[in-house]
């Protein structure tokens, strides 16, 4: 049996000269769409959902990266009509809609039209909204007499943008505030081919394509890694974390969004190749390679340029510091020693931590004067 995400590219890049690479994400987009929250991977307390948050990378329009997207649409609104969410809203609008429709997906041609919303003063909230969502829990706000609770949401976002606007518009707090390192970057620099004249789509093989995609609606369930799949994730994993500290600080919040990625793509590849609920080795090592490419290329792509200041950088590295020592708490001068930072620094970046809920600050009391400790209080994921 071929698999989906296969007969799509094939399919796409008939009548299209976009990058293959960006039809195949698509297609990922469109099943987990299709999956919503039926299919899950448990990890503790928590469960991994296979839902994305994708942009197609690409230094300029000619890679018609729209087009890639578009073509998504046609068979996502095929498949699952009206599961696409509105491009233009308020916060509170936006919230309501959720609230009422908690399954569903953003597009857009370029993502920095969400950027740009996402400041104007009327939708300040929308980037610290879809933060939370991403991961799938409870949202709650209260608003005057307005209490709303969405319950178990399932959010996709899919968009373009190209490398040089990412490089130049992108404020360090979008990276600080979590929103950008829960996206998959996905860069394609290189053309290999051209189409003066598209061809026109096949049909037969646009409908095979919403019949075949039509059949994962009926998949559901937890899937497990099987023990040989568990040991490779495990080696994979431990290799990843060891590379990763010796990187550029501002890569740190990408690398760490990108291991729960691998979990997500392996959960829908076990899908895709008719695997689920077991998640292969062969799974397992699809998905790696993938995050194996795009933590490679984040450095030259994306965080060059992003031009985080010494405040930033040491804002970051606090957290990852605190988030290191969560469960037993950190104290000021283990902070400022680990650092090396002064005392006046650290009390402009804890009083950051604190006014964003990442941190909380305890006074104990033992032999000695009182001293405070520093805990973890943020998103882990």
């Amino acid at each position: 049996m071929r698999r989906f995400t296969d007969l799509y590219a094939e399919y796409c890049t008939e009548f299209t000269d976009c990058p293959e690479l960006f039809h195949t994400y698509v297609a990922y987009w469109l099943i987990s769409c299709v999956l919503e929250r039926r299919v899950f991977l448990a990890q503790g307390d928590q469960q991994i959902l296979p839902n994305l948050y994708i942009v197609l990378l690409a230094p300029s329009s000619l890679y018609h990266k729209s087009t890639a997207i578009h073509s998504g649409v046609k068979i996502l609104n095929a498949v699952k009509p009206d599961f696409l969410y509105p491009q233009e809203y308020s916060h509170e609008a936006l919230i309501d809609v959720i609230k009422d429709k908690p399954a569903g997906s953003f597009f857009y041609d370029e993502i920095s039209s969400l950027l740009e919303l996402s400041k104007k003063d009327y939708a300040g909230g929308i980037m610290a909204l879809l933060t939370t969502l991403y991961s799938g829990g409870i949202y709650r706000r209260k608003t005057g007499t307005k209490d709303i609770t969405i319950q178990d949401p399932f959010v996709n976002i899919i968009g373009a943008s190209t490398i040089n606007w990412l490089k130049t518009s992108v404020r360090g707090q979008d990276i600080m505030g979590g929103f950008l390192p829960r996206f998959l970057f996905i860069p394609q620099t290189e053309r290999t081919k051209i189409l003066a004249f598209q061809p026109p789509a096949d049909v037969m093989k646009r409908n095979h394509l919403v019949n075949e995609l039509g059949k994962y609606l009926k998949v559901e369930g937890e899937a497990k890694y099987t023990p040989e799949a568990v040991a490779a994730y495990s080696k994979w994993y431990s290799e990843f974390i060891r590379n990763a500290e010796g990187q550029d600080e501002k890569l740190m919040p990408f690398l760490h969004r990108l291991v729960t990625y691998c979990h997500k793509l392996a959960l829908i590849l076990s899908v895709d190749r008719g695997e689920f609920p077991n998640i292969t080795l062969q799974a397992h090592t699809e998905a790696k390679l993938r995050i194996g490419y795009i933590a490679r290329l984040l450095d030259e792509t994306i965080i060059q340029g992003l031009g985080l200041n010494q405040f930033q950088r040491d804002v970051l590295r606090a957290e990852n510091l605190i988030k290191s020592r969560n469960s037993e708490g950190i104290s000021n001068s283990d902070v400022l020693r680990a650092l090396k930072i002064s005392a006046k620094d650290w009390d402009g970046i804890s009083r950051t931590l604190v006014e964003s809920e990442k941190i909380k600050l305890e006074q104990v009391v033992g032999h000695g004067r009182p001293k405070t400790l520093i805990y973890w209080v943020g998103p882990h994921a």
